[in-house]
């Protein structure tokens, strides 16, 4: 829509910018003075038109077509700026009561810990895994001997940089989760509630 309506007033704004043109033209042909008053001083157009209808009436009709095709896009604007697009959550979260609001506190920071413990597990895992492996590439890698050896070698630690960057993704993952506490419900986001107001909605649909 916002789209189409943008086309249409380029088109209109070509038009009249045409238009002006052909009335500057048609006051060239009569005087100099009477081109450059229509470009510099102000109504001089209108008195130009009132004086010559005839011959700049064609210029004025173009402008004044630009000028509806340009309308509607102003409109739109003005319409959009004085009924700003309601958010359908934000405005369900404003009417939850207190209850609401502290339930869904409660289960969010429940599932935030979850997350939390769940990643600590992860990190540890790996840096379980990744700890050994690391001290016996290294006691190896005095010993290597044959092109066959460094070439394995280098494959194996091709494999430890693979694991050691997902490592490190999941790292700055659980320094996000640590980086965001609940401690009320002032403290939930409409991403964080998101999810509870989507169900909230089909539960109403299904009523």
């Amino acid at each position: 829509m916002n789209g189409l309506l943008a086309l249409i007033a380029l088109v209109g704004l070509v038009l009249f910018a045409i238009g002006r043109w052909i009335i500057s033209a048609h006051a060239r042909d009569i005087s100099i003075w009477w081109c450059w008053g229509i470009r510099f001083v102000p109504l001089a157009d209108i008195m130009f038109l009132a004086r010559y209808w005839e011959l700049g009436k064609s210029g004025a009709l173009t402008s004044l077509l630009g000028l509806a095709l340009v309308l509607p896009a102003v409109g739109k604007s003005v319409w959009d700026k004085k009924h700003p697009a309601v958010d359908p959550y934000a405005a369900l979260f404003a009417k939850l009561s207190g209850d609401q609001k502290n339930g869904m506190f409660v289960e969010i920071s429940t599932t935030h810990e979850a997350r939390v413990h769940l990643a600590e597990k992860k990190i540890q895992r790996l840096n379980d895994r990744m700890a050994p492996w690391f001290q016996a590439m290294q006691a190896r890698r005095a010993a290597l001997k044959s092109d066959e050896a460094v070439a394995a070698f280098n494959e194996e630690a091709a494999a430890y940089s693979a694991l050691l960057a997902v490592a490190r993704e999941e790292a700055a993952t659980l320094a996000d989760l640590r980086a965001k506490t609940y401690t009320g419900w002032t403290q939930i986001t409409l991403e964080d509630a998101q999810p509870f107001l989507e169900e909230m909605m089909r539960n109403a649909d299904r009523d």
